[in-house]
């Protein structure tokens, strides 16, 4: 009786001894896993995190990219619109059946009067005179105050843009004979 007694304690205290360790391992199992699955999920947001700056970095250098390019064509254009309207002030220069006395342009005072805003003052102011060789070398001297301002707009268009300035003086220079 008694040694089965004894048995019977040892293995019911056995299988309590391996209930008790099994759930211990369970809890350190379950422990492990939810921390190794907690540092994961920190790397994954980590990653994602990083990734998410990258796409940002590349949005913003694309936009920078295209405002560039934005500002680019903007300077070749009004460069190429100044450029042409120089010609076309050049050619009234030459229409015109005589020579008006060279005067250096007068510096406009800084306000915040436009440039447009000054000539169609003078144009306003010139209209209203009768046609005579006067008024027409006045109006020639606009011409050369046209021209001075189409040649600083020029100036500055090329030095925003160095290629300008490449292409210019391509253009200046004489053709190869053939």
């Amino acid at each position: 009786g008694q040694s089965q007694n004894g048995a019977a304690a040892v293995a019911e205290a056995f299988l309590s001894l391996k209930a008790r360790i099994h759930k211990s391992l369970q809890g350190i199992i379950t422990a492990e896993v939810a921390d190794h699955s907690l540092s994961r999920l920190g790397q994954v947001n980590s990653w994602h995190q990083a990734h998410g700056e990258l796409i940002q970095e590349q949005q913003d250098s694309a936009q920078g990219v295209a405002d560039g390019l934005v500002e680019w064509a903007r300077s070749r254009c009004g460069y190429q619109l100044a450029e042409a309207a120089q010609g076309l002030v050049q050619q009234c220069h030459e229409a015109l059946p005589f020579q008006a006395p060279k005067l250096e342009p007068v510096e406009l005072a800084e306000d915040d009067t436009s440039m447009e805003e000054h000539f169609k003052a003078i144009s306003a102011g010139l209209a209203g005179l009768e046609p005579t060789p006067e008024t027409c070398i006045m109006e020639q001297q606009m011409l050369t105050v046209i021209d001075a301002e189409l040649q600083r707009l020029c100036a500055l268009f090329r030095s925003r843009d160095p290629s300008m300035e490449e292409s210019v003086q391509a253009d200046e220079m004489p053709e190869s004979p053939r």
